[in-house]
């Protein structure tokens, strides 16, 4: 008897849910058709229906609560957390991409932080060789001083260990050189990482806090939270298909605009100058105009 008032009580809150959805998407929307609606249904009854026969025969267990709902619901400052950084890392990602379309913006600069790497990366192999080179060219010197060699081959010694100072000098220039280009680039993705492991240890801690407010939900309060993780599923599968509407429509605005954004007097400006310039090249052939 309780199992069948709990699921009277479970058809009665999707059927709300359902109508709900259909008087906003059709009476203020004016988005989806009825078809629409009823797919985002279908998809939201098969997407619960597990749930909803557990509910059935266990009742309203918090175990049906999803980690990050039941975070989302008790914690809601980690989630709060994990939201703020995700955004963080789509504002800094947007900001490299546009700092990558400045450079790229001639064919000369293409790919240019890649080359940047690159070059880097070589030049820090230059620079460590440079470095072998020097320190082996060193100890020659200082076994030839302390041996009191003197004559041309001491002097050949001086000069290979400054012709190695050079050169080592040079790649320890050049490598800050292309660091320096680097640095705003670097500092982003040092910044971008740095969140990605914030939000990596956040997950982590997540399945050790969902299973502490697990503990402490009673039943009536799994109901609710149950039925909000319900509507929040439906609204998602919703919402997706909005997001799908508007990018219909902006497609079909854009594909206007390239097609009408010239005005007819723009068009027959155009059109004047093309045949002056058409006559004066006639003009230049002998053609009479």
């Amino acid at each position: 008897m309780l199992k069948a008032k709990v699921l009277d009580f479970i058809c009665q809150k999707v059927l709300e849910i359902k109508c709900h959805f259909l008087l906003e998407s059709t009476c203020r929307l004016q988005m989806l058709d009825k078809h629409k609606i009823e797919g985002i249904f279908a998809g939201f009854w098969s997407e619960v229906y597990s749930d909803l026969c557990s509910i059935e025969n266990s009742g309203w267990n918090a175990e049906l609560i999803s980690d990050e709902y039941i975070v989302a619901s008790q914690f809601p400052e980690v989630i709060s957390k994990k939201l703020q950084n995700s955004e963080q890392i789509a504002t800094l990602e947007s900001k490299y991409n546009q700092m990558l379309t400045a450079e790229d913006s001639n064919d000369e600069e293409a790919n240019r932080i890649k080359q940047l790497k690159e070059e880097k990366k070589t030049l820090s192999a230059q620079k460590t060789q440079a470095n072998k080179n020097l320190t082996q060219v060193r100890k020659s010197l200082k076994e030839s001083i302390k041996a009191g060699e003197t004559g041309d081959y001491r002097k050949n010694l001086e000069n290979v260990v400054a012709e190695a100072e050079r050169k080592y000098n040079k790649a320890v220039q050049k490598l800050n050189e292309v660091e320096e280009q680097l640095t705003a680039f670097t500092a982003i993705e040092k910044e971008i990482k740095l969140l990605k492991e914030d939000i990596r240890a956040i997950d982590r801690r997540m399945g050790d806090l969902a299973d502490k407010a697990r503990e402490e939900i009673p039943d009536e309060k799994a109901r609710d939270i149950i039925l909000n993780q319900f509507f929040g599923t439906i609204e998602k599968m919703l919402n997706s298909h909005i997001e799908q509407h508007f990018l219909e429509m902006s497609k079909s605005i854009e594909i206007l605009w390239d097609k009408y954004n010239n005005s007819l007097t723009a068009i027959l400006k155009e059109r004047d100058d093309r045949t002056k310039e058409l006559n004066a090249y006639l003009a230049e052939l002998g053609y009479e105009i």
